[in-house]
């Protein structure tokens, strides 16, 4: 499993249209992928899940990946949250 640091970037909270590419960007690779964020994970793939974490403009955060396309796909993921 790898773990990359982000900080969340994208103006104003997250919004539903962001949740909804972080929620679609698991199925693109071979990787599960969660966020961390106040001590709780999330999985990447639940749109439910992602917009649970109320995230906004500053927050820090940490994506977990694990699985063949691990780094790519984490990758991919830091790059949406930090818009």
């Amino acid at each position: 499993m790898i773990q990359r640091e982000a900080v969340f970037r994208a103006g104003g909270s997250l919004t539903p249209e962001l949740a909804a590419k972080i929620t679609d960007l698991p199925s693109k690779f071979d990787a599960g992928l969660q966020i961390e964020y106040r001590g709780a994970r999330f999985q990447a793939d639940s749109l439910i899940s992602v917009l649970a974490m109320e995230l906004y403009p500053g927050a820090r955060l940490s994506v977990l990946a694990d699985g063949p396309e691990a780094e790519a796909a984490a990758a991919q993921l830091v790059k949406l949250l930090e818009g």
